[in-house]
């Protein structure tokens, strides 16, 4: 079971590094395509928000797959709390 939290846990951690880097991008192509007036740059830019989007669906489907495939119990929500995997829902 501990196996099954560390892995939500890593599998956690990447979603939420590749949604900073994809607001990272879209926030420095949406400058660099308003100040040059670049068509192609803002189109990019929506396409990192879709991302930013397809990461959070992500999340909320690694942590509601996490509690239905476990019998909750308390020990079971402390643990998910300690991961803080229940504070995006």
């Amino acid at each position: 079971m501990q196996e099954k939290y560390q892995n939500l846990k890593i599998a956690q951690r990447w979603v939420l590094i590749s949604s900073l880097a994809y607001v990272f991008l879209a926030m420095l192509k949406l400058v660099v395509g308003q100040m040059s007036h670049s068509a192609t740059l803002l189109a990019d830019a929506s396409n990192n928000l879709t991302d930013i989007l397809s990461s959070m669906a992500i999340i909320y489907d690694f942590i509601s797959h996490a509690v239905h495939q476990m019998s909750i119990t308390s020990t079971d929500i402390g643990k998910l709390k300690q991961l803080r995997l229940l504070q995006l829902l």
